[in-house]
């Protein structure tokens, strides 16, 4: 082990035309006994060199990082850090810490997409100088926060949510535009000394008694989060100290497993309890994966989404009370053709154009054709006839009854709808999040489906495919 280590040391530096660099350790926790990796465990103090290096994708898998000379790290673009979790207590071992990954990052100027697997480095940095109180042994770095000037994509899987913030911190990301995260379950005890980590000083196994991080973080450029969980408290945890004020796609899964006889999947946490300010007014594409939305939850979490353009639910249950809340009218005018009552508006998302429905069998057709109905834009006599023809009990629900016209009839508008609080002004809270208030002309002339998908749900035929695609909409039906 100690001849391999030091050929890396002495020969990487001369690999000059090099593009892509892969050096993985297979054995998990390998032992560096002998080598200079122990006896050095600081990174080199070099300045960022001015040799040549065409060297763009680096991955290193339970190496430290100061094997690699800084002379090659100035053109790297991707990098990937992999360390996982420990699970032998034997020594020596290296240990990841926060201030070699700090150093580490600021040799990589060009660094476009940073991923980490099961990465998350021991905290050994802080923002402020020691308190006289601290021991020598406790002495940590004093660091500024590193700024990423070109990091645009953020892949970090299996981070403890505790974890999330704290390293967040350390780095300015003023371009990330995509950060995916995988954040593992919640720990009640940290054995490991590998996995204590800090922000976390009141807990009695806390390894590191460093100041707590406060504070919120705006991810001023951020335009795609995918978040996936193996329990909803980790994912409420873990974002809350995060604004994202121009987040147009957002995907939230849930990756835990689920018991073999379990009819709902995991409860999705309300979004005011999952981000500091659930308000998403730029969001045009929503994923929703294996949870299950309580009663009344849809409604409140499409209220946020006001652009909202396309939808899709991935083996989720409660999704009737999703559908329910994008098919609910603003209000009811009269149909003089038919002389009945109809519903016209919509009170969340006027702006959603695709819905796509794959592994959800807890939900009703006349769920789905309410939404397609409540958004068209012109419905023909015969489109409804042929409704009460195949599917009677769907056309009739959501038709309406007949009614007897008022003596006393409604104000109506200049336009001929129905009455309608003033047009809300936008505001924009100091975040500069705007407000998901929908503009009444926005919620009265809502955008019409234009197309549905529906994947592997068995309660749904080509009989009723067939039907929805009589509004002018595609319908994708396997």
């Amino acid at each position: 082990m100690g001849l391999i280590v030091e050929l890396l040391i002495d020969s990487l530096h001369e690999l000059k035309s090099l593009c892509s660099l892969d050096l993985s350790f297979t054995s998990l926790a390998p032992c560096f006994a002998g080598t200079p990796l122990l006896v050095l465990d600081e990174l080199g103090k070099q300045s960022l060199a001015d040799t040549p290096s065409v060297l763009t994708y680096l991955r290193l898998q339970q190496l430290p990082p100061r094997v690699i000379s800084p002379s090659l790290l100035r053109s790297v673009q991707t990098l990937e850090l992999s360390f996982p979790q420990r699970r032998s207590q034997r020594a020596p071992q290296y240990i990841l810490r926060m201030s070699h990954v700090h150093r580490f990052l600021s040799f990589i100027p060009e660094l476009q997409d940073l991923v980490l697997m099961e990465t998350t480095p021991l905290r050994d940095v802080v923002f402020e100088e020691p308190s006289e109180g601290q021991t020598t042994e406790n002495r940590f770095v004093v660091v500024d926060p590193l700024k990423l000037h070109k990091l645009k994509s953020l892949t970090w899987k299996f981070a403890n949510p505790r974890d999330v913030y704290t390293f967040m911190s350390f780095f300015g990301m003023p371009a990330l535009e995509r950060w995916e995260i995988l954040i593992a379950n919640s720990l009640t005890k940290r054995n490991d000394v590998s996995m204590l980590r800090g922000n976390h000083g009141h807990e009695s196994d806390s390894f590191i008694q460093a100041e707590r991080l406060g504070g919120v973080r705006s991810m001023t450029a951020l335009k795609e989060l995918c978040v996936s969980c193996q329990d909803g408290d980790s994912l409420i945890s873990s974002l809350r100290q995060f604004f994202f004020p121009v987040l147009e796609q957002l995907e939230l899964a849930y990756a835990g497993k689920c018991p073999s006889n379990c009819d709902h999947k995991h409860p999705l946490p309300r979004l005011d309890y999952v981000f500091r300010d659930p308000r998403l007014p730029h969001l045009t594409h929503f994923t929703l994966s294996h949870f299950d939305v309580f009663a009344g939850h849809g409604k409140l979490m499409l209220g946020y989404m006001p652009g909202l353009v396309s939808l899709t639910l991935i083996s989720c249950t409660g999704v009737d009370g999703v559908l329910d809340a994008l098919a609910e009218a603003y209000g009811r005018t009269m149909d003089v053709e038919r002389k009945e009552t109809r519903g016209c508006g919509v009170r969340v998302c006027p702006k959603l154009e695709r819905i796509a429905l794959w592994s959800c069998s807890d939900f009703k057709f006349q769920s789905l054709f309410a939404v397609v109905f409540a958004r068209a834009q012109s419905v023909s006599t015969s489109v409804l006839m042929k409704a009460q023809k195949d599917v009677p009990s769907v056309a009739s629900a959501v038709m309406g009854r007949k009614i007897l016209p008022l003596k006393k009839s409604r104000v109506v508008s200049p336009q001929g709808g129905p009455s309608s609080p003033a047009k809300p002004h936008t505001m924009q809270n100091f975040h500069g999040v705007s407000s998901t208030l929908i503009p009444i002309e926005e919620a009265l002339r809502p955008v019409q489906i234009a197309c549905v998908h529906v994947n592997d749900c068995p309660q749904i035929t080509k009989v009723d495919a067939s039907l929805l695609e009589e509004f002018g909409i595609v319908v994708v039906y396997r």
